[in-house]
């Protein structure tokens, strides 16, 4: 079975990978071809065509390998994809050998075996040199088959400006801010303070449910897609609640 590397929101290095994965025992004569979805649209297009080309130039021209770009798209639209093409869906694309990818997509496929294991390229010493919580993340059924090559860290901004005016009215506190219950809370006092305006946005909502379910202890998905279990009910109440009083933004 032919196996496909998925990466976490980066590709750079899991192209000089692909050499590995696929080009093993093949002669410089035949070229073997690996398709690469990736989210690297807009300002680092250029950059990306740019390492694919150079790839392309020296390591592949020599080993026999060309990565060919199919997809340039969002981390939304690859994750409908990818899914689509595993599951077989009616004119659905043929799933790619590398894609790059939030967990969440990884974690929805019908067989994880498609991936490749991460142990059969990397020495235990090399995988150790990661962070073990990325790794981790990355881990299915005892097997890391997602490379994390990037990560980011959420962060709550606050205009402190509009902030000590709602604090000085309401009494309300920073540290209220500590904990999804607290800000939620603050929220739907600032909506009925404001006159209805919205309190605080979230980046990606999808993020919230699945860190915070899994932070009660609960998996968010089981074998039929989410998990709709007590975790998510007790992450959805507030969440919900604030959102109907207008103080989160939806």
């Amino acid at each position: 079975m032919k196996k496909r590397i998925s990466v976490l929101a980066a590709v750079v290095l899991a192209v000089g990978f692909a050499l590995c994965l696929v080009a093993c025992g093949e002669t410089k004569d035949d070229t073997v071809t690996v398709t690469l979805w990736h989210v690297y649209g807009g300002e680092v297009n250029s950059t990306m065509n740019a390492l694919v080309d150079e790839f392309n130039n020296t390591v592949g021209r020599e080993q026999g390998v060309r990565v060919r770009v199919d997809s340039v798209s969002n981390s939304g639209v690859i994750h409908e994809s990818v899914l689509a093409a595993a599951y077989k869906e009616p004119g659905a694309p043929e799933l790619p050998d590398i894609f790059v990818s939030y967990p969440k997509t990884v974690l929805a496929l019908p067989d994880d075996d498609i991936l490749v294991d991460y142990r059969d390229y990397f020495t235990a010493g090399e995988l150790n040199a990661y962070i073990p919580e990325f790794v981790e993340e990355g881990t299915v059924d005892g097997r890391p088959v997602i490379l994390p090559l990037a990560k980011s860290t959420e962060i709550l901004f606050v205009n402190k400006t509009a902030f000590d005016r709602f604090a000085a009215d309401t009494g309300a506190s920073l540290d209220e801010l500590a904990t999804w219950e607290g800000l939620y809370a603050v929220a739907e006092r600032y909506a009925e303070w404001s006159g209805g305006k919205s309190f605080f946005a979230h980046d990606y909502h999808f993020n919230y449910f699945q860190v915070g379910v899994e932070s009660l202890g609960e998996s968010f998905f089981d074998e039929d897609g989410l998990a709709f279990g007590p975790g998510f009910t007790y992450a959805w109440k507030p969440y919900a609640e604030a959102a109907l009083t207008g103080g989160l933004w939806l």
